[in-house]
């Protein structure tokens, strides 16, 4: 009778075992979701959230245990600089979220979106910061006395070429 099982082996060693979870709560740090099998994203949900709750803390102590697991300068600062900001300190859980998918169809496998609650906002221009593009015809063509006057080459029509067909013969047919 099995007893006192604590976490998820997923067929795999701890090493392999840890670096599928290093990898996963990269992809979730770089991308902000994911896809994958509901027993990954189970046992990463726990890692990601510790981490964040770290990163919010702020401190050099913190930002030097989040990149001991990490180990990615890029992610770690993501992490502390862009993801936990929109966070508030006061709240210890609850970064992420699983919604079912489908099911797999190789191994029937339940697969779902591991995402974060908050996130970032899409940039969206102004009308006054965008200015209106004008069409090509309507520039004025700048002229170099040094330079010739480059125009464009008049394309020619290119007939189409039957191929013969494809033999696929015996051995001797060459």
């Amino acid at each position: 009778m099995k007893k006192q099982i604590s976490h998820y082996r997923l067929g795999r060693d701890s090493q392999q075992r840890q670096a599928l979870f290093r990898s996963l709560v990269i992809s979730l740090i770089e991308k902000e979701s994911l896809q994958t099998t509901f027993a990954k994203a189970s046992a990463v949900q726990p890692i990601f959230e510790k981490l964040l709750t770290q990163a919010l803390a702020g401190t050099l102590a913190s930002t030097r245990r989040v990149h001991s697991f990490v180990q990615q300068k890029r992610a770690t600062a993501k992490l502390i600089k862009v993801i936990a900001p929109r966070y508030s300190a006061a709240k210890s859980g609850g970064y992420t979220r699983l919604t079912p998918i489908r099911v797999r169809l190789g191994d029937n496998s339940k697969m779902v979106r591991l995402a974060l609650t908050k996130q970032a906002l899409p940039v969206t221009p102004t009308k006054s910061s965008v200015a209106p593009a004008e069409s090509p015809a309507s520039t004025p063509v700048k002229t170099s006395p040094i330079l010739p006057k480059l125009t464009a080459p008049k394309t020619t029509k290119v007939s189409s070429v039957k191929l013969a067909p494809s033999r696929a013969g015996k051995r001797g047919d060459r």
